[in-house]
C-alpha cells in the first residue's frame, strides 16, 4: 500500500507562489462568495498522521504490516497540474463551493498566469510511505 503527503518544506519560490495564489483566491472569495448552492463537503487537509495509516491497515483485519519504507521526492507540476492538485484537497475545494463556476474559471486563469510568470511550474516536496503488507 502506498500513501503520500506534502511536507512543510517548500522552496522560497514555491512559498512566494503560494502566497500570491492565496491573495488571488481570497480576493475572489471576498468579492464573489455567496450562499453555498453546492453540496457541502467536510473540510480536510488530506494529510494523515502516520499512526492513522498504520491503524487503518491493522484495523481492516485484511493485512499484516511487514515493513514500512519512507522517502521524499520533489514533484514539479505545470500550472494546470498544480491547480488541479490544489482543487483536489477538500480544504481548498470547500473554499470554492460558494463561488460561481464562471468566476472560478476567471480565478483559475489568473492563477495559471501567475505560475507561468514564475517559470511555469511549482515544485512541491512530498513524503511517501510504502507499507509492505501480507494478506491475512
Amino acid at each position: 500500500m502506498f500513501w503520500y503527503s506534502p511536507c512543510n518544506h517548500k522552496s522560497d519560490k514555491t512559498r512566494e507562489i503560494q502566497k500570491n495564489i492565496d491573495v488571488i483566491v481570497n480576493k475572489y472569495i471576498n468579492n464573489h462568495y455567496k450562499d453555498n448552492e453546492k453540496p457541502e463537503r467536510i473540510e480536510h487537509d488530506g494529510i494523515y498522521k502516520d499512526s492513522e495509516r498504520k491503524a487503518e491497515i491493522e484495523l481492516s483485519g485484511l493485512f499484516k504490516l511487514i515493513e514500512k519504507l519512507d522517502y521524499s521526492h520533489e514533484i514539479k507540476e505545470n500550472a494546470e497540474q498544480y491547480l488541479k492538485a490544489m482543487k483536489s484537497t477538500p480544504a481548498f475545494a470547500s473554499k470554492l463551493d460558494g463561488i460561481d463556476d464562471k468566476i472560478i474559471e476567471t480565478m483559475d486563469n489568473e492563477i495559471i498566469e501567475l505560475i507561468n510568470k514564475y517559470g511555469g511550474y511549482v515544485g512541491t516536496l512530498f513524503n511517501f510511505s510504502l507499507y509492505i503488507t501480507r494478506k491475512i
